[in-house]
């Protein structure tokens, strides 16, 4: 239950005078708290060495600036079981509104989200035990809606993320597709990204001077992710009307220095990446439908650049990302797939990316029963969009290799029962191949086996309307070329082909 505070008590603890408090105001301090205990493990993994020359896929294993796995015996193996503890998702905040008078009120929250030991942390990426920002912002509102400033779930994240109430009793991070399988791109790539900005995905030169210190896959994850709590953002929320509410949102990135923009002389193009998202929801009774849409804007060209000019080509891909592709410059031509960065230290720019594009659609649909019984569909339509047109000679022709267009389509069937204290609940997911081309003659996008499906189990005993007991199992069944972790915190990575598997027993408080 959210306990209301005493706004004197409020005050005096926010360190505020109790006077900026008006009458009509009200704070609430609210949370909750999920832990397991569970086991990992991933099997199945491809152990075939690499494909001859022209055949396979283009992403083989979705291993962004990887390429093929040459030797089995060093990779390609499977992850053995684990114990550990799984928090990620636990949350604390705290919120309130005030009554200004004439039907306005000024709303806030602040809102922290909690990962209680278990898992290591990610240096610079996860928070960890650390807690971290989650939906935390202040907004004005009236009769006309709201207007808000802060860091907040994109409507599109939203509409992906919303189930029945039936699912609430078992959820943990380890029973949700988000991220792990929907809302995310080439499968080590799939990724929440929770508010960070640029820089903290991709390092911190971007792009101006060469850097070790980015992770491609991280990189890459900032930029493909349609999972996304945004940061640097406002909104605007609409009333609702006969069961119809609206959201948009816009976000940018940060900063007013050439470091947020990429502006340098050696590139073809300044970019300032940002995205407008677009929600639009319907209730009647039992009845909840969701449309979203959203649109990225130069968010790959960024992600490139911060790759820095003086890195290293891959997989016969010039400096920029290799998605997959060839284990040697000049060799199987027909299955590499290359965003190059182009320019270097002397000012020469060729064939390197000047501008993306990318956009998404989803659907969400789901009816509640008096009886107990939910039921629920989404559906998600993701492309991606390369340019290279500015560039200085343009394309260069029969090995260029250049990925051009990326799409993916996605689902989650879902249902859960309510039968007094016990709670039954059963998900399927399923993110089809990738499929793309790419420039040059001679050249074409192998996206076969590159799909994912999942299935996730849930039982909950409600101990009481705040507290459940809970089991679960979530069962990820990557395609060949593929290495999805399934779920949206603390997942496995595994290699490709290898099969996720998550079983825990845990507890679940809401206050």
């Amino acid at each position: 239950m959210q306990k209301k505070v005493m706004a004197v008590a409020v005050a005096t603890a926010l360190a505020a005078p109790a006077v900026a408090l008006a009458q009509g105001s009200s704070v609430q301090i609210y949370g909750a708290i999920s832990m397991s205990v569970e086991g990992a493990q991933a099997k199945g993994a491809d152990t075939n060495g690499a494909p001859t020359t022209g055949n396979g896929s283009s992403i083989r294993g979705g291993n962004i600036g990887g390429g093929y796995v040459a030797a089995s015996t060093t990779a390609n193996v499977n992850e053995p079981i684990r114990t550990r503890t799984q928090g990620a998702g636990s949350n604390v905040g705290v919120r309130g509104r005030e009554d200004l008078g004439n039907s306005l009120y000024m709303g806030f929250q602040a809102e922290l989200a909690m990962q209680q030991g278990g898992v290591t942390p990610q240096g610079g990426v996860s928070g960890g035990v650390t807690a971290t920002w989650r939906n935390s912002g202040l907004w004005l509102g009236g009769r006309w809606g709201e207007v808000g400033i802060g860091v907040w779930d994109s409507p599109f994240t939203v509409n992906t993320n919303t189930l029945g109430a039936g699912h609430a009793p078992y959820a943990n991070a380890s029973t949700t597709f988000a991220a792990g399988l929907l809302g995310g791109g080439m499968s080590a790539a799939a990724a929440t990204v929770s508010g960070q900005d640029l820089g903290q995905w991709c390092g911190a030169n971007f792009g101006q001077s060469p850097t070790t210190t980015v992770n491609v896959a991280n990189c890459a994850s900032w930029a493909f992710s349609f999972n996304r709590r945004v940061g640097n953002s406002v909104w605007y929320q609409s009333p609702n009307w006969a069961g119809f509410t609206g959201r948009v949102q816009y976000g940018t990135t940060s900063g007013a220095t050439a470091n947020a923009t990429n502006s340098d002389s050696n590139q073809v193009s300044d970019v300032k990446p940002n995205l407008w998202s677009v929600g639009l929801n319907y209730t009647l009774g039992g009845f909840y439908g969701g449309l979203g849409y959203e649109y990225h804007k130069d968010f790959i060209t960024a992600a490139t650049r911060s790759l820095g000019a003086g890195g290293a080509a891959t997989n016969g891909c010039a400096v920029g990302f290799s998605v997959g592709g060839t284990a040697a410059a000049g060799g199987n031509a027909d299955t590499r797939a290359c965003i190059p960065l182009g320019g270097n230290a002397a000012g020469v720019t060729t064939n390197g990316i000047s501008g993306d594009q990318s956009t998404g659609w989803n659907i969400n649909l789901r009816y509640t029963f008096g009886f107990g019984l939910s039921i629920g569909g989404y559906y998600e339509w993701i492309k991606w969009k390369m340019d290279y047109s500015g560039a200085t000679g343009g394309l260069t022709g029969v090995n260029d290799g250049n990925l051009t267009e990326l799409k993916r389509n996605a689902y989650r069937l879902d249902a859960a029962y309510q039968l007094g204290a016990h709670t039954f609940g059963l998900q399927y997911g399923r993110g089809n191949d990738l499929r793309g081309s790419v420039s040059g003659n001679n050249n074409s996008f192998n996206g076969d086996s590159t799909g994912v499906n999942g299935w996730i189990l849930g039982y909950a005993y409600s101990l009481s309307k705040r507290s459940s007991l809970f089991a679960y199992g979530t069962f990820i069944n990557n395609d060949t070329n593929s290495r999805f972790s399934g779920i949206v915190f603390n997942g496995i990575g595994p290699n490709a082909g290898g099969d996720p598997r998550y079983v825990g027993v845990g507890m679940r408080h809401l206050f």
